[in-house]
């Protein structure tokens, strides 16, 4: 019986088509995705925080960065190294919206919102394994240099505020599946950020004084096609 369906898978193996979208071997090639994000904030309680006689954080109970969804679009721009190797430029608008919560000891929470559009450039190297008919699978991971997309006023005072540009690390995985016009790409990439965005000056020392450093933290799917 295990011989008989060797045989037949062979057999269908052997005839099935395989297809040649993506522009696999040419030195570049170009594409486009839609992605939707998880993101927070990792943030870090300053000594002040723990100071029972400062005027601001004595009755703050946590501060407590909630976990919001967003969505991403962008190009994809493909340079041909190897068989099994890429270099990545995707290029992106990116939306957010952050929520972090303060709670107190003898009074209602306060929900502060941090809205943000970002333009993003990711630079990352793909690694591929050997394909097999119509798939293959791949690592991916770079830097990812970001510029907040609005001009802000400069007398500009929010709850807690944040820089106009960060910089993170990202790491993600994902799977090549070919058809017969396009090559279609799901993929999961985890970015860290290496920056504390925290922006001291500009923030309500009600809110910020308890603060010593946030930095981003998203995990986004990507849906590539090329």
């Amino acid at each position: 019986m295990l011989i008989s369906f060797s045989q037949g898978w062979a057999q269908d193996t052997k005839w099935k088509t395989k297809y040649k979208s993506g522009d696999d071997d040419k030195l570049i090639s170009y594409g486009f995705f839609l992605a939707a994000h998880s993101h927070s904030y990792r943030l870090r309680y300053s000594e002040a925080f723990l100071d029972t006689s400062n005027v601001f954080t004595r009755n703050q109970k946590a501060i407590m960065p909630r976990y919001a969804t967003g969505f991403a679009l962008g190009f994809i721009g493909n340079v041909r190294l190897h068989d099994q190797l890429d270099i990545r430029i995707t290029p992106k608008i990116s939306f957010y919206q952050y929520g972090i919560e303060v709670r107190y000891t003898d009074a209602p929470s306060d929900e502060i919102l941090i809205e943000n559009t970002k333009v993003e450039f990711p630079l990352l190297l793909k690694y591929k394994s050997i394909r097999r008919m119509n798939s293959r699978a791949y690592m991916i991971g770079g830097i990812n240099p970001m510029i907040e997309g609005r001009k802000r006023d400069n007398i500009e005072v929010a709850p807690i505020s944040t820089l106009t540009y960060d910089l993170a690390l990202e790491l993600g995985f994902g799977f090549d599946l070919y058809f017969e016009y396009f090559k279609f790409s799901p993929e999961i990439r985890y970015s860290h950020g290496l920056i504390n965005i925290f922006d001291q000056t500009t923030s309500n020392p009600e809110f910020a004084t308890g603060i010593a450093s946030m930095r981003s933290h998203t995990i986004t799917l990507y849906l590539n096609f090329q």
